[in-house]
Protein backbone atom coordinates (compact mmCIF):
# COMPACT_ATOMS: atom_id res chain seq x y z
CA UNK A 1 0.00 0.00 0.00
CA UNK A 2 2.79 2.24 0.72
CA UNK A 3 4.21 1.77 -2.84
CA UNK A 4 1.07 2.29 -4.46
CA UNK A 5 0.51 5.63 -2.51
CA UNK A 6 4.26 6.92 -3.27
CA UNK A 7 3.36 6.30 -7.00
CA UNK A 8 0.40 8.24 -7.26
CA UNK A 9 2.13 11.02 -4.97
CA UNK A 10 5.25 11.04 -7.32
CA UNK A 11 2.37 10.88 -10.30
CA UNK A 12 0.68 14.20 -9.32
CA UNK A 13 3.91 15.58 -8.82
CA UNK A 14 5.24 14.91 -12.32
CA UNK A 15 1.98 15.06 -14.45
CA UNK A 16 1.97 11.78 -14.52
CA UNK A 17 -1.24 11.13 -16.92
CA UNK A 18 -1.97 14.65 -18.10
CA UNK A 19 -4.02 14.56 -21.10
CA UNK A 20 -3.26 14.76 -24.40
CA UNK A 21 -4.54 16.72 -27.19
CA UNK A 22 -2.78 18.11 -29.98
CA UNK A 23 -1.03 22.20 -30.43
CA UNK A 24 0.68 23.78 -32.70
CA UNK A 25 4.39 23.68 -31.84
CA UNK A 26 5.54 27.26 -32.89
CA UNK A 27 9.50 27.41 -31.83
CA UNK A 28 11.54 25.86 -29.24
CA UNK A 29 14.57 28.07 -27.47
CA UNK A 30 16.71 27.71 -24.09
CA UNK A 31 15.99 31.67 -23.67
CA UNK A 32 12.74 32.72 -22.48
CA UNK A 33 13.17 36.07 -23.04
CA UNK A 34 13.78 35.24 -27.02
CA UNK A 35 10.44 33.04 -27.10
CA UNK A 36 8.34 36.02 -24.88
CA UNK A 37 9.38 38.28 -28.09
CA UNK A 38 8.24 35.72 -30.66
CA UNK A 39 5.02 35.15 -27.99
CA UNK A 40 3.57 38.37 -28.78
CA UNK A 41 2.91 37.80 -32.50
CA UNK A 42 1.09 34.72 -31.27
CA UNK A 43 -0.41 35.93 -28.19
CA UNK A 44 -3.57 36.70 -29.94
CA UNK A 45 -4.34 33.03 -30.73
CA UNK A 46 -6.09 30.22 -28.65
CA UNK A 47 -4.18 28.85 -25.92
CA UNK A 48 -0.79 30.83 -26.55
CA UNK A 49 1.84 29.78 -24.36
CA UNK A 50 5.12 29.21 -23.10
CA UNK A 51 6.29 25.68 -21.51
CA UNK A 52 9.32 24.83 -19.94
CA UNK A 53 10.40 21.42 -20.60
CA UNK A 54 13.72 20.34 -18.76
CA UNK A 55 16.29 22.98 -20.03
CA UNK A 56 14.30 24.20 -22.86
CA UNK A 57 11.46 26.38 -23.26
CA UNK A 58 8.52 25.67 -25.89
CA UNK A 59 6.25 27.97 -27.23
CA UNK A 60 3.04 26.65 -28.48
CA UNK A 61 -0.81 27.32 -29.63
CA UNK A 62 -4.09 25.70 -29.06
CA UNK A 63 -5.12 22.68 -27.46
CA UNK A 64 -7.85 20.56 -29.80
CA UNK A 65 -8.67 16.89 -29.48
CA UNK A 66 -8.51 16.46 -33.09
CA UNK A 67 -5.69 17.50 -35.24
CA UNK A 68 -8.16 19.03 -37.90
CA UNK A 69 -9.61 21.60 -35.72
CA UNK A 70 -5.97 23.27 -36.14
CA UNK A 71 -5.46 23.94 -39.78
CA UNK A 72 -6.86 27.23 -39.55
CA UNK A 73 -4.59 28.05 -36.79
CA UNK A 74 -2.01 26.58 -38.48
CA UNK A 75 -2.15 29.04 -41.39
CA UNK A 76 -2.58 32.08 -39.32
CA UNK A 77 1.05 31.21 -37.32
CA UNK A 78 3.17 30.14 -40.26
CA UNK A 79 3.03 33.56 -41.65
CA UNK A 80 5.32 34.03 -38.66
CA UNK A 81 6.63 30.89 -38.38
CA UNK A 82 7.05 28.45 -41.24
CA UNK A 83 8.68 25.58 -39.64
CA UNK A 84 5.52 25.43 -37.19
CA UNK A 85 3.29 22.24 -37.06
CA UNK A 86 0.96 19.90 -35.24
CA UNK A 87 1.95 17.51 -32.53
CA UNK A 88 0.61 15.96 -29.44
CA UNK A 89 0.94 17.82 -26.43
CA UNK A 90 0.35 17.24 -22.68
CA UNK A 91 -1.78 20.07 -21.52
CA UNK A 92 -0.57 20.94 -18.00
CA UNK A 93 -0.66 24.14 -16.66
CA UNK A 94 2.14 23.73 -13.94
CA UNK A 95 4.70 23.54 -16.82
CA UNK A 96 3.23 27.18 -18.30
CA UNK A 97 5.46 29.91 -17.50
CA UNK A 98 4.65 32.40 -19.74
CA UNK A 99 2.20 34.23 -19.77
CA UNK A 100 1.72 34.46 -15.81
CA UNK A 101 -1.46 32.41 -14.59
CA UNK A 102 -4.86 34.83 -15.17
CA UNK A 103 -3.70 36.56 -17.90
CA UNK A 104 -3.70 33.29 -20.43
CA UNK A 105 -5.52 34.09 -23.67
CA UNK A 106 -9.24 33.18 -23.57
CA UNK A 107 -9.94 30.20 -25.30
CA UNK A 108 -12.70 30.59 -27.87
CA UNK A 109 -15.23 27.50 -28.01
CA UNK A 110 -15.21 25.11 -30.13
CA UNK A 111 -17.63 25.85 -33.56
CA UNK A 112 -19.66 23.44 -35.42
CA UNK A 113 -19.46 22.31 -38.99
CA UNK A 114 -22.55 24.76 -39.57
CA UNK A 115 -21.20 27.82 -38.47
CA UNK A 116 -18.50 30.09 -40.57
CA UNK A 117 -15.44 29.64 -39.14
CA UNK A 118 -12.91 32.54 -39.56
CA UNK A 119 -9.90 32.91 -39.01
CA UNK A 120 -7.85 34.90 -35.29
CA UNK A 121 -6.09 38.32 -35.99
CA UNK A 122 -2.97 38.47 -36.56
CA UNK A 123 -1.04 41.26 -35.73
CA UNK A 124 1.49 42.21 -38.58
CA UNK A 125 5.28 42.63 -38.18
CA UNK A 126 6.47 46.32 -37.86
CA UNK A 127 9.38 44.80 -39.89
CA UNK A 128 7.80 43.22 -42.37
CA UNK A 129 5.79 46.36 -42.92
CA UNK A 130 9.14 48.60 -43.18
CA UNK A 131 10.66 46.62 -45.58
CA UNK A 132 7.13 46.66 -48.08
CA UNK A 133 7.40 50.82 -47.47
CA UNK A 134 10.88 50.25 -48.70
CA UNK A 135 10.08 48.72 -51.67
CA UNK A 136 7.02 50.23 -52.57
CA UNK A 137 8.74 53.89 -52.39
CA UNK A 138 12.08 52.55 -55.02
CA UNK A 139 9.02 51.37 -56.91
CA UNK A 140 8.24 54.68 -56.94
CA UNK A 141 11.28 56.20 -57.59
CA UNK A 142 12.16 53.59 -60.27
CA UNK A 143 9.19 54.37 -62.24
CA UNK A 144 9.36 58.08 -61.94
CA UNK A 145 12.58 58.11 -63.09
CA UNK A 146 12.17 56.11 -65.70
CA UNK A 147 8.89 58.08 -66.96
CA UNK A 148 10.94 61.28 -66.99
CA UNK A 149 13.20 59.36 -69.58
CA UNK A 150 10.47 57.65 -71.83
CA UNK A 151 9.75 61.08 -71.86
CA UNK A 152 12.75 62.43 -73.26
CA UNK A 153 12.74 59.53 -76.21
CA UNK A 154 9.74 60.22 -77.46
CA UNK A 155 10.51 63.67 -78.06
CA UNK A 156 13.65 62.99 -79.48
CA UNK A 157 11.64 60.16 -81.33
CA UNK A 158 9.41 62.78 -82.57
CA UNK A 159 11.70 65.52 -83.88
CA UNK A 160 13.58 62.73 -86.04
CA UNK A 161 10.72 61.82 -87.37
CA UNK A 162 9.73 65.39 -88.25
CA UNK A 163 13.18 65.77 -89.76
CA UNK A 164 12.67 62.56 -91.73
CA UNK A 165 9.24 64.15 -92.96
CA UNK A 166 11.19 67.50 -93.86
CA UNK A 167 13.84 65.41 -95.76
CA UNK A 168 11.40 63.21 -97.41
CA UNK A 169 9.34 65.99 -98.99
CA UNK A 170 12.44 67.97 -99.98
CA UNK A 171 13.98 64.64 -101.15
CA UNK A 172 10.22 64.66 -103.31
CA UNK A 173 10.28 68.00 -104.52
CA UNK A 174 13.87 67.79 -106.18
CA UNK A 175 12.87 64.28 -107.79
CA UNK A 176 10.02 66.48 -109.89
CA UNK A 177 12.34 68.88 -110.54
CA UNK A 178 14.66 66.05 -111.99
CA UNK A 179 12.02 64.39 -113.88
CA UNK A 180 10.70 67.62 -115.09
CA UNK A 181 14.56 69.16 -116.79
CA UNK A 182 14.71 65.11 -118.44
CA UNK A 183 11.41 65.75 -120.24
CA UNK A 184 12.09 69.06 -121.18
CA UNK A 185 15.68 68.42 -122.71
CA UNK A 186 14.57 65.59 -124.18
CA UNK A 187 11.14 67.19 -125.86
CA UNK A 188 13.49 69.96 -126.75
CA UNK A 189 16.32 67.83 -128.76
CA UNK A 190 13.54 65.63 -130.20
CA UNK A 191 11.59 69.11 -131.54
CA UNK A 192 15.25 69.97 -133.04
CA UNK A 193 16.14 66.87 -134.13
CA UNK A 194 12.64 66.50 -136.19
CA UNK A 195 12.95 69.86 -137.07
CA UNK A 196 16.27 69.74 -138.69
CA UNK A 197 15.24 66.19 -140.29
CA UNK A 198 12.30 68.17 -142.15
CA UNK A 199 14.52 70.83 -143.20
CA UNK A 200 17.10 68.67 -144.81
CA UNK A 201 14.24 66.92 -146.50
CA UNK A 202 12.75 69.56 -147.79
CA UNK A 203 15.82 71.34 -148.97
CA UNK A 204 16.97 68.06 -150.69
CA UNK A 205 13.26 68.12 -152.23
CA UNK A 206 13.64 71.76 -153.25
CA UNK A 207 16.97 70.84 -155.11
CA UNK A 208 15.49 68.72 -157.08
CA UNK A 209 12.24 70.72 -157.80
CA UNK A 210 10.55 74.35 -158.88
CA UNK A 211 11.31 77.18 -157.85
CA UNK A 212 7.78 76.79 -155.73
CA UNK A 213 9.44 74.31 -153.85
CA UNK A 214 11.75 76.98 -152.77
CA UNK A 215 9.54 78.99 -152.06
CA UNK A 216 7.54 76.69 -149.82
CA UNK A 217 11.44 75.58 -147.82
CA UNK A 218 11.67 80.31 -147.83
CA UNK A 219 8.30 79.95 -146.15
CA UNK A 220 8.79 76.68 -143.74
CA UNK A 221 12.33 78.49 -142.26
CA UNK A 222 10.25 81.69 -141.96
CA UNK A 223 8.04 80.35 -139.85
CA UNK A 224 11.41 78.08 -137.87
CA UNK A 225 12.71 81.45 -137.09
CA UNK A 226 9.18 83.07 -135.68
CA UNK A 227 8.45 80.16 -133.40
CA UNK A 228 11.89 80.84 -132.25
CA UNK A 229 11.24 84.11 -131.38
CA UNK A 230 7.96 83.78 -129.97
CA UNK A 231 8.98 81.00 -127.30
CA UNK A 232 11.99 83.83 -125.98
CA UNK A 233 8.86 85.56 -125.24
CA UNK A 234 9.03 88.03 -128.18
CA UNK A 235 6.35 90.30 -130.28
CA UNK A 236 6.44 89.14 -133.53
CA UNK A 237 4.77 90.25 -137.30
CA UNK A 238 5.32 89.02 -141.05
CA UNK A 239 5.81 92.63 -143.22
CA UNK A 240 6.56 92.10 -146.82
CA UNK A 241 7.63 88.93 -146.25
CA UNK A 242 10.32 90.42 -143.36
CA UNK A 243 9.90 89.21 -139.47
CA UNK A 244 9.62 92.13 -137.43
CA UNK A 245 10.10 92.14 -133.94
CA UNK A 246 8.37 94.59 -131.32
CA UNK A 247 11.34 96.89 -128.97
CA UNK A 248 8.94 98.03 -125.49
CA UNK A 249 12.11 100.31 -125.08
CA UNK A 250 12.13 102.21 -127.89
CA UNK A 251 8.45 101.62 -128.73
CA UNK A 252 9.46 100.79 -131.93
CA UNK A 253 9.59 97.63 -134.60
CA UNK A 254 12.72 96.34 -135.99
CA UNK A 255 13.43 93.65 -138.29
CA UNK A 256 14.74 90.56 -136.36
CA UNK A 257 18.52 89.36 -137.02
Amino acid sequence: MLLVALLLMISLLTGWGAPLKYCVQVATDESLDRLKKLYTRVKDLPEARIEKRGKFFLLRVGAEERASDLRIILRQVRRFFPDAYIKKCEIRKDVVVWPPQGKTAVRTPKRTQTEEVSPPPVIPDTEVLQRLEKKVTGLKDFLVDHHSKLAELTSEVNKLKEEVKEQRKSLEVRVQIDKFAYSFVAVTLGFFVITWILIALLYKKVSQNSVENANLLRDLVTALKVLNLLSKGYTVKIERGRIMVYDPDKDSWREAD
